[in-house]
């Protein structure tokens, strides 16, 4: 079998459909693999879940460190990349060696750089990417990978283990008044996912006699700047009776199963798992055809309503319109 290092600049406590891809990639029995993550997702609960697993703060001394540990013990066949890019996949490269198998796994677009020095930093890229196999996570994806190396991108859509959503514990934090208008969303990313034009839509629509209320998950380590990038975005500290914070959880179906509408306004997406997983769970979903994200429009969907131009004023009247149906 080969011998696959499976590196991952991934840390959330969440760990959803990519931990759950990589344990049934170990348990296919088809490879050996071992996993690099950074020093922050050490003590998360999906790690006990993984085989054998190190450690990084992705400085050249800790790689170098790492990989001349590993090579001793465990010959590598092939260098997987997840979330990896930039200086970190740069470094990478420089440590792990030109004779390795790599394998470039693009979550979201790859960006040719523009203005000052745009010449080399688009040669490097190239360099960083040539000679490798790389995978695009949608059409999209892979065909802005193209611009950068053009040579063996390949397309694989996200897998969606739907069977994670069965699993539904006690919702937190969540009203139970059967007349408020539950919204949810991801809060990641807050400019990409499009939390600005959500935020402005609800407390437009919010008033006495309209009950709607808009739950944002969000990780814990980011969960202060989202309290300011809201309170400079509405321009107001008070906005808590119509927009609350949740904490992410596994058992997603918990808040999804609690929702009337899953909103995803936004600006760019590789895949986009939520609005499936919201969708399997009964939620009306309103999504905007940005890049990556429209893909699922091969698809008729009957629960999306699509919005052409991520923008406050749409949100607004698809709230309004998907509140009237």
């Amino acid at each position: 079998m080969k011998n696959v290092l499976i590196v991952a600049n991934f840390a959330p406590i969440y760990g959803g459909n990519f931990i759950q891809s990589l344990k049934a990639l170990e348990t296919s029995g088809q490879v050996n693999i071992r996993y690099l993550f950074p020093v922050q997702a050490r003590n998360n609960d999906w790690i006990k879940d993984l085989g054998p697993t190190y450690f990084t703060d992705w400085s050249k001394s800790s790689l170098n460190f790492f990989w001349g540990g590993l090579k001793a013990e465990y010959p590598v066949d092939v260098v997987h990349f997840h979330f990896i890019n930039g200086v970190i996949g740069y470094r990478c490269k420089l440590v792990f060696g030109s004779k390795c198998n790599y394998m470039w796994h693009f979550h979201n677009h790859a960006v040719v750089s523009t203005g000052k020095l745009a010449f080399l930093k688009n040669a490097i890229k190239s360099w960083i990417y040539g000679n490798s196999y790389k995978i695009g996570v949608s059409e999209s994806v892979s065909e802005s990978v193209r611009k950068l190396s053009s040579k063996n991108v390949y397309t694989l859509y996200n897998a969606i283990d739907f069977n994670r959503l069965e699993k539904v514990g006690e919702e937190s934090g969540i009203s139970k008044d059967s007349e408020t208008i539950k919204c949810m969303m991801m809060g990641s990313h807050f400019v990409r996912k499009g939390v600005d034009l959500a935020a402005k839509a609800v407390s437009q629509i919010y008033h006495d006699e309209i009950k709607i209320e808009l739950y944002i998950s969000v990780n814990d380590d980011l969960r202060n700047a989202l309290i300011d990038y809201l309170n400079d975005i509405l321009g107001t500290k008070n906005w808590n009776p119509y927009i609350k914070l949740l904490h992410p959880r596994n058992d997603i179906a918990s808040f999804y199963n609690k929702m009337d509408i899953f909103l995803s306004p936004s600006r760019e997406e590789g895949f986009t798992y939520s609005v499936a997983e919201a969708a399997y769970c009964g939620c009306q979903v309103i999504l905007s055809k940005c890049p990556g994200q429209d893909e699922y429009l091969k698809h008729n969907i009957p629960s999306f309503y699509w919005v052409d131009d991520p923008k406050n004023t749409d949100i607004v009247f698809s709230l309004m319109k998907v509140m009237s149906i």
